[in-house]
């Protein structure tokens, strides 16, 4: 099954389109500010490349910077 994802302009969007969902007996779910940054990282870390490796040291090196 395929996943429609929409953001409304205002809560009024927001209200209409709840109740049209609920009215066809499909459960919206609404997504956190936090869920929509973590949805969003994710997908550039599926799309990040994988081919390098990088060592452990230079992590670590970066990070104390």
């Amino acid at each position: 099954m395929q996943t429609l994802l929409i953001t409304p302009k205002d809560k009024a969007q927001l209200d209409l389109l709840t109740n049209l969902m609920q009215a066809m007996n499909i459960k919206p779910t609404i997504l956190t500010e936090e869920q929509k940054e973590d949805l969003g990282l994710a997908m550039l870390m599926s799309e990040a490349d994988k081919s390098k490796k990088v060592s452990e040291a230079t992590i670590f090196k970066k990070l104390r910077q």
